[in-house]
């Protein structure tokens, strides 16, 4: 009976445990976020082009990034990098090292990296990890093809990010057009295409 029962707690353990893990990993607010953000316009107060230029993202060109490099991302940093991106597709997504659906979706992100030229698709990866050092060798063990940036406090604040992966997908316009919370194989792909196929 006693060894009966130690059983039953470990299989108890292991669900909550389980469940505990799926929860970290994603977000129950999504629909109303996505409503509050639908269409809004990326939008920045200018400086001279030059600063602008400095603060801006690399550029996206398909080049392995190891992570020894991590910048943190500040809001108006991502908004003046996607009102300078206009005529692209700017795909921004939020992950971390500690997400299993995160690294599960790195592959589909690294093929769209490669599908489209960086004259149409821009790709940013924000990490959500305490600190730079997990990510750095994670990408030195892994290295993506698209610029990964640390996410500032007040940038998750802004985007309401409550759980990873999360994906913010702008049009050429620089308009938010989707997002989405989770991951889903082939949702990403399919919003982007979506994007692609508009005029």
């Amino acid at each position: 009976m006693t060894g009966s029962n130690s059983l039953i707690r470990l299989m108890v353990l292991g669900c909550v445990l389980a469940l505990l893990c799926l929860a970290a990993c994603s977000r129950d607010d999504g629909a109303d976020r996505a409503d509050e953000q639908k269409g809004r316009k990326a939008s920045a107060p200018t400086d001279s082009p030059a600063a602008v230029e400095q603060q801006r993202p690399a550029a996206n060109r398909g080049e392995l990034h190891d992570g020894s490099n991590l910048q943190t991302l500040s809001y108006s940093e991502l908004l003046e990098f996607i009102d300078g991106s206009k005529g692209k597709v700017v795909l921004v997504n939020f992950w971390a090292t500690w997400c299993p659906p995160c690294r599960q979706e790195l592959p589909e992100l690294k093929a769209l990296r490669e599908k489209y030229s960086p004259e149409q698709l821009v790709v940013l990866g924000v990490s959500v990890d305490e600190t730079k050092e997990p990510v750095r060798r994670f990408m030195q063990d892994e290295p993506l093809n698209y610029p990964v940036y640390m996410s500032s406090r007040e940038l998750l604040a802004a985007y309401q990010v409550s759980g990873v992966p999360y994906t913010v997908v702008y049009d050429r316009n620089g308009h938010q057009a989707d997002d989405m919370a989770g991951y889903v194989a082939g949702e990403v792909e399919a919003m982007v295409r979506n994007l692609m196929q508009e005029n």
